[in-house]
Order: structure tokens, then sequence, then C-alpha cells
């Protein structure tokens, strides 16, 4: 089992790692405590509902990347969701014009203090978590620059929450966006690895959740066997 922090995320430090993917420039992010113990996706969830300074330092981390991305953390899986370190690939990509048309029959039915709207995406696959258009939030990297601090804390607020309650009810959820189908941030909460710019593919099983630990995380960490608990 890799180590996990056993500390509170009130003093949380982000940690990034260029590498390659995919033959791209990517950068691995990891929220760490002092001694550099990473979080689990439960602490992660947690901290976003509850703790706004946390929230700050999350979006602060995305939004400082000097590259536009695909947000790609590894899935919640019941075999790793708490056992198991948070990480993410910020995966370079680029993106349309923002444009929120298509979803704006979700955005108007908005009540005046709804911050986001919820909704499944046409197949029925996904649950599509996306910000009122108040600014030119195409992905999540203009989000995270640009919009006002009242909308990123309700996003990342409710994506904690929508986690927290995939982790209750041990479902497998990929938690990511992609972003060239409608030019709009929207959050994915998807049922398998629909939009994977890099293996694996496929469903979210334990079998594929390795991979993501030991093809990815632990490579490019340089974490050997002999490191882990």
């Amino acid at each position: 089992m890799l180590q996990i922090s056993t500390q509170t995320t009130d003093a949380a430090e982000t940690k990034q790692t260029i590498t390659e993917i995919a033959e791209r420039r990517a950068a691995l992010i990891t929220f760490v405590d002092r001694q550099g113990l990473p979080f689990s996706w439960v602490q992660i969830a947690k901290a976003l509902i509850e703790e706004a300074a946390f929230r700050e330092l999350w979006n602060q981390c995305w939004g400082s990347l000097d590259f536009d991305f695909e947000w790609k953390p590894v899935p919640i899986h019941p075999y790793t969701a708490q056992s198991h370190p948070f990480f993410a690939i910020a995966f370079p990509a680029t993106f349309r014009p923002a444009d929120p048309t298509d979803f704006q029959p979700y955005l108007q039915a908005l009540a005046p203090n709804e911050e986001t709207a919820l909704f499944s995406n046409f197949s029925g696959d996904a649950q599509l978590l996306t910000p009122k258009p108040t600014g030119d939030y195409g992905h999540i990297a203009a989000f995270c620059r640009t919009a006002e601090a009242s909308l990123q804390h309700a996003l990342w607020q409710r994506v904690g929450e929508l986690c927290t309650e995939a982790i209750a009810e041990q479902k497998s959820v990929w938690c990511n966006t992609h972003g060239h189908g409608v030019p709009w941030l929207h959050v994915r909460f998807d049922s398998r690895l629909k939009y994977a710019s890099f293996p694996p593919r496929g469903s979210i099983s334990a079998n594929s959740q390795a991979i993501w630990y030991q093809q990815i995380y632990q490579p490019v960490l340089g974490i050997e066997e002999s490191d882990e608990a």
C-alpha cells in the first residue's frame, strides 16, 4: 500500500512534477502534507467541501500552470479512494473559443442564487457540472485563472460533494475534463474512462487503477516497491 498522509489538509502544499505522457510534456500534481506525504481522494474531496483555504490552494494550483490542459485525475474507485494517493495529470491541449450555447437550457434554468448546473450527458453515462456563464470559461485553465472567486469556490465545493457521494456509495467514477465537444468548462463524472488521452482506457476497475499507479504515478515520482508502506 502506498503511503498516505494522516495529517489534516489545513497545511497542504502542492507538488508538481513535469513529465512526458503519451509523447507530450505534462504535469503530475499531488497535494502533500509538511512531510511530503500525499493526501487521498477521500481527504481531497472532504477538504474541497469544508475548507475555503484549501479550495483557494487547489484552484491556484491549476490556474498557475503555464499551458492549457485536459484535467485527468486518477479515478475514484472503492479499492483506492481512501488508501491510495490522489494525483492528477494536466495534459496539454488546445481548445476552441468559449461558447456555452449547447448548455444554455441548463444554465438558463438556474435560480438567481445558483452558481453551477448539474445534468446528464446525451448518452446518459456521465454527469456534467458546469459554471454559470459570467466570463469566458471554455476550459478548466481559463476558469481557474479568470473566474470570480465566488464561482470558483462554488464549483469546487460541488465537485467535492459529488466525489464524496460517489465514495460513500462505493461507486467507480472518473472526475475529469475533456472539453473538445462543447467549448465550455464542464467537469465530467464518467462511469468509465471515456475520453482518456493516455492509457488506461475502458472500464474503471482494480486493474485499471493499478495501471494508473504502477505505470504513471510510481515511475514519474520514482517510487519503488520498497518505498511503499
